[in-house]
């Protein structure tokens, strides 16, 4: 059996995630979920452009969430229904990093599993996957996920330091159908 992206990256943190958590980032194949989500637009005009560019949601609204996940052996793509607005991200990985491509941004990340909540750490940004953007123009991005009672909790923030908030997100997943399957 091949390893699934996550696995691959977390190594034997993987175990210490809750089984929602764990059941969904071992999944191969097409798959599609339901949950909520609050979605929180940043207000400076640069902010909203950067938004555009990164392919993040850019109106701020409580809206119901359908989340498509496509899992191959060389990537997993997400695609967030937030309502109407749609955000995309293909996800790989490359020299035991995280390699996210979001609109015309790629970022390398590190994943970490503390206490119970999965955690995301941007360590470098490219734009276009080519031109490196210096530690002072990388956005922060605070990415925490948990699970509990057959659902799947993220809260995603993403701030530039010199333009504020871009987006911050926060909602679940259900995933019983998951936990159904395996009981």
């Amino acid at each position: 059996m091949t390893l699934s992206l996550y696995q691959t990256l977390l190594g034997a943190e993987y175990a210490r995630l809750p089984p929602e958590q764990a059941r969904f980032h071992a999944l191969q194949g097409r798959h599609e979920f339901l949950g909520a989500a609050q979605v929180t637009c940043g207000r400076h005009p640069l902010a909203r452009l950067v938004a555009v560019l990164m392919g993040l949601p850019r109106r701020d609204a409580q809206v119901p969430l359908r989340f498509e996940l496509r899992v191959t052996a060389a990537s997993e793509t997400w695609v967030r229904h937030f309502g109407p607005q749609c955000m995309t991200s293909v996800l790989r990985h490359r020299d035991g990093w995280l390699v996210e491509r979001m609109g015309l941004i790629v970022v390398h990340s590190r994943l970490q599993v503390e206490a119970d909540c999965l955690k995301m750490h941007i360590v470098r940004a490219r734009l276009l996957g080519l031109i490196p953007l210096p530690l002072w123009l990388m956005p922060q991005v605070r990415a925490d996920e948990t699970a509990s009672g057959g659902r799947i909790f993220f809260d995603i923030q993403v701030v530039w330091a010199w333009l504020g908030l871009l987006v911050a997100y926060r909602g679940f997943l259900d995933v019983h159908a998951l936990m159904e399957a395996r009981d």
